[in-house]
């Protein structure tokens, strides 16, 4: 299944400010910690912001800081919200698949989005902290 780099970032970024609730992180060093380019997460904060997930501060102690708490924020509503729709695994599949694979990719795409529809922000950092990504 493939995602957008938008939507990868954007994800990126409210599971990062999700770690500092309330606090207010400049932009460059969400950009650092993350390894998204600071232009282009520029746009994603401004998009997270319009969507009501972040809250920007002006100023020499500016920044971004989540809003949406991350136990009511579900990973399939942010995919949702950047992209109009979940990405289909099952649109994919039908032009590479043999047809007797079809029906095991629907049920494989009906499952994922069932895994995005109920997985939230606070869910995935649980599941970091009991297994850090090592660069």
């Amino acid at each position: 299944m493939e995602y957008s780099n938008k939507v990868r970032y954007s994800l990126q970024a409210l599971l990062f400010l999700a770690q500092h609730p309330g606090v207010v992180i400049p932009v460059d060093e969400i950009g650092l910690k993350t390894a998204v380019p600071v232009p282009y997460l520029k746009k994603i904060l401004v998009d997270l912001k319009r969507l009501g997930y972040v809250q920007s501060l002006r100023g020499s102690n500016g920044g971004y800081r989540i809003i949406r708490r991350p136990e009511q924020l579900t990973i399939g509503e942010v995919i949702t919200s950047l992209e109009g729709k979940l990405p289909s695994l099952l649109e994919q599949a039908k032009n590479k698949e043999p047809y007797l694979l079809i029906g095991l990719f629907s049920i494989v795409e009906e499952t994922l989005h069932k895994t995005f529809a109920t997985t939230t922000l606070a869910e995935l950092l649980e599941a970091l902290e009991r297994e850090p990504v090592v660069d």
